[in-house]
Order: C-alpha cells, then structure tokens, then sequence
C-alpha cells in the first residue's frame, strides 16, 4: 500500500472516467493519520465529480469565473434519450400526434407540439415537467430556445408518444438524437478566497448562467481548497458536421468520417487517389461524381450551415463541383460551379424555381497548380463566400432555403451532368452552425473529432497535508 502510494505521488494520471489523489510522502513514511482527512476529502470530490459530469447533458456544461475568484461549472443531469421519428406514418403502438407540425414526426421550421420515438429504451425514467433538447447546438441553445418543456409522455410497446411545449427548431440532430434532462442545474463552485468546493442544487435554469443563489442548497465538500480549475473541450463544430470526406482512402472506398456516417458510393470516372490530396490522399474527378443519399442531418432549412473544401482544377472544362438538390434534380439549397472562365460560383435558392438567394455569385478562380479554400457559411440573415479565409462576397437569406432530399454530389450534378475536371479534398458539410463569420486563418490540418471530455483538478490542503485531485469524464451527448 505504501508503495502504490508513494508511485501516485509522482503520477496523476487523467484519464475518461479515472481519477488519481496525490497523497504526500511525508505523510506516508511517517503515519497515515496527518493525510487521511485530505485523502478522504479528494475522494469524496473525485467521485461527485466524475459521477456528476459523466451523466450531464454535455451541452448543459457552461463555466465561468467570476470578478471574485470564484470558477463555477454548471450542468443539467440527462435523465433519457432516443430516436425521432423524421417522417410520419409507419405503425405505431401509442395515439396519434395532433396534424399539426408534421404528425408523429418532429417538425423543423415550424411551430410543433408533439412527436413520437423510434423505440422506448431510454425514456422509462422520463416525466412531465422535464426538457426535451437536440444535442450539438451547445449551452446558449439548451438554455434558451433549443429547449422544450415536457408536458406529456406515453409509452408504448415499439415507440414513445411525447407531447411538448409549443416549439419551432431550426434543424436536426445527428444521428435523429433528442435528449431529456431534469429541470434543475446542479453548479460546482470553488472558492479560492475561501478555501472551499461546493455543490450547489435546488435552483432554477437561466438563459444566463447564475453566480449568485439565493434560496439554494449547498453542500461543501472541504474547506481546504488552494485552487481548481474547470475545463470543457470544444466540440460544437464536431456535433455539427453532417458530412465530412477526407479522402483518404484509395479506389472507390470512400467514408464518411462525420459522427453519423452515411454511406457514400462513387459512381463514374472518380476515384481517391495516394497523395494527390491537400493532407494526404484526395478525390480526382474527370467525368464521374460521389453521391450521398440524403438525411435530414444534412438539411439547412432555415438554420446555419457551412460546406467548406480543398479545390483544384484541371484544364478549362465547366462542372458542377458539389451541390445539395431536390430528388429529380433542380434549385437547391446550395451549388458550387466551375465556370467555362475557371471561376468558382455559388448558387443558393428559397424557391425551389429558381437562384433567388444567389445566382452564380462569384468566389475566386479556380488554380491548375495548387489548391485553394473555399467556403460559404450562413449566420442568421447573411450567406458569407470565403476564398483561401477572406470574404469575397455576402448573400442576404430569409426562412427556409429549398430542399435538398436528392441528397449531396460532389463532382458532377445530382444527374451526373455537367462534370467537373479535377481534384477535391476534405469537403466538409455542418447544419447548424456558421463555422466563420469574418475573415479566418485557413485550416492546416484534417478535420477530426476533438477531445469532449470535462476536466476537473483541485488541489486541497487539510491538516497540513496536500493533495491533488484530477478528473476527466465524458459526458452524454445522446445515446451514451
């Protein structure tokens, strides 16, 4: 035992889930009574911890330092999770949503008061009074407008009927996932000034995250405390990625590596070819085209979205080099084109019937001898066309731009006419966010999921003996 503690006190390991306590040698070599009440506090600590932010909503988690030095870490406990239903119909085992919004399905876009689960696992511990959430639009959504209050819950044997509060979402979730958590944040506080972590329960959700609570519990967990510190990873333009295609692969073998992959298939003269690419491997069309069946993850609505990719041409031929559209083809939400004059131009429509958003907007020419990167992004009201990180043009936008059911194509038009010469890599698809809104340095390397892990350490000092917690957990992001 000695000796397991003497190694942890040159080792504090993080680890997702794990969490080592620092014990001092001083102590150990000469008695286990003068550390035992700050071991004991640390672990106490460590495991509130971890149990606490392992099962938070991970975009509930929102932190902040006060002017007093005080650092606060809320989140709101997930309680259920489980799968929309994206269309209406099929057999169901509960009574039917009223004919508003879109039935059993969940309506976006418009105003919505009730839908219906694929399944019931995960929603037995779920009750009126609660918030129903979609997971990736991060904590100024949870607590404001991305949250619905639960009024009503049926079980049934194969599907869930959930009534909620009026409500009007922008877009989908990844993967059709909606979250449940309880109405009630919980906040860790430390309190350097005053030597103490706290946790604090039995107050109110805010749109703004409290520093002060009158009328709360407290519950102190020591009063040694010489400093902590709250971390969380930035994982907002991840959960939002519809699409992402490195091409890395080689052949014809192309995978989506977002966080719900679709299935991709290489129809024509394309193929992922070795070091060809910006990072690596790269796509190179000469009269063929990579298509993705559609998802309602990858539907822009009226929500931002961003498409953003490596380009580089070859020869003069005019193409289609990525565009979402409606099946049967036609004006869709957006279209990128390789003009007969080697300009890239972007093309959006509201209207289905024709380019009233943008009608071959110009972005920058397109280089036989290197790539570049190109991007469009909506925030709000504004469609912003970026080239190699600068704005080069603006669209304005209103409401809902045009479907894209026909899916996404890259190389050619959803038909495979008008196809475009030459080489594309990392071409990236979000729904729900605008990844830039002014000028950027342009990205230097593969896009990849980042570290979603809450990260919590805390040094404590009891009885003249020191020791120092370290915590890492993964919170729920859905079905995890």
């Amino acid at each position: 035992m000695i000796l397991e503690m003497v190694i942890a006190a040159f080792f504090v390991l993080a680890l997702v889930g794990a969490v080592s306590v620092v014990a001092p040698i001083a102590g150990q070599l000469t008695g286990l009574g003068k550390s035992s009440s700050a071991v004991d506090s640390a672990d106490t600590i460590r495991d509130a911890l971890r149990r606490d932010f392992r099962g938070a909503v991970r975009d509930s988690i929102r932190i902040t330092k006060t002017n007093d030095g005080r650092t606060l870490a809320e989140f709101v406990p997930q309680t259920g999770s489980g799968i929309y239903k994206q269309s209406p119909g099929g057999a169901t085992s509960t009574s039917a949503c009223p004919t508003g919004g879109k039935g059993d399905a969940l309506a976006f876009g418009e105003a919505d008061t009730c839908f219906k689960s694929d399944g019931v696992a995960g929603l037995t511990q779920v009750a009126s009074g609660m918030y129903v959430s979609l997971p990736g639009f991060g904590a100024a959504r949870f607590y404001g407008s991305g949250s619905a209050a639960l009024t009503s819950i049926q079980l049934g044997s194969t599907d869930a009927r959930i009534g909620i509060a009026q409500t009007t979402l922008t877009s989908g979730s990844t993967g059709s996932v909606f979250q449940v958590s309880g109405a009630q944040p919980v906040t860790w506080e430390c309190d350097p000034a005053q030597k103490t972590i706290s946790r604090i329960t039995g107050y109110g959700r805010s749109q703004t995250q409290p520093t002060d609570f009158p009328g709360a519990t407290r519950k102190t967990f020591s009063t040694g405390v010489d400093s902590c510190s709250f971390r969380i990873g930035d994982t907002s333009e991840w959960t939002r990625t519809a699409l992402l295609l490195h091409f890395d692969g080689e052949g014809t073998a192309v995978t989506d590596s977002s966080p719900d992959p679709k299935t991709v298939s290489i129809i024509g003269d394309a193929s992922q070819v070795a070091d060809v690419g910006w990072f690596w491997n790269g796509a190179r069309f000469t009269a063929g085209r990579v298509a993705v069946a559609w998802t309602s993850a990858q539907e822009p609505g009226s929500a931002d979205f961003t498409v953003d990719f490596r380009l580089r041409g070859s020869g003069d031929q005019a193409g289609v080099v990525a565009s979402a559209e409606p099946a049967g083809g036609g004006y869709g939400p957006w279209r990128f084109v390789r003009g007969s004059d080697g300009m890239l131009r972007f093309f959006s429509s509201s209207n289905a019937i024709s380019w009233n958003v943008a009608n071959g907007v110009a972005l920058g020419a397109v280089s036989a001898d290197y790539y570049r990167h190109f991007a469009a992004a909506r925030s709000g009201s504004t469609i912003r066309l970026f080239a190699d990180g600068a704005v080069v043009a603006t669209a304005s936008v209103s409401g809902n731009l045009s479907p894209g059911t026909g899916g996404v194509s890259v190389g050619a038009a959803l038909d495979g006419s008008s196809p475009y010469a030459g080489d594309v890599d990392e071409f990236r698809l979000m729904v729900g966010r605008a990844a830039w809104v002014s000028g950027f340095d342009v990205p230097t390397s593969a896009y990849k999921k980042p570290d979603d892990a809450f990260v919590a350490s805390v040094s404590i000092t009891e009885n003249g003996a020191p020791s120092l917690v370290s915590v890492a957990a993964e919170p729920r992001n859905g079905n995890n």
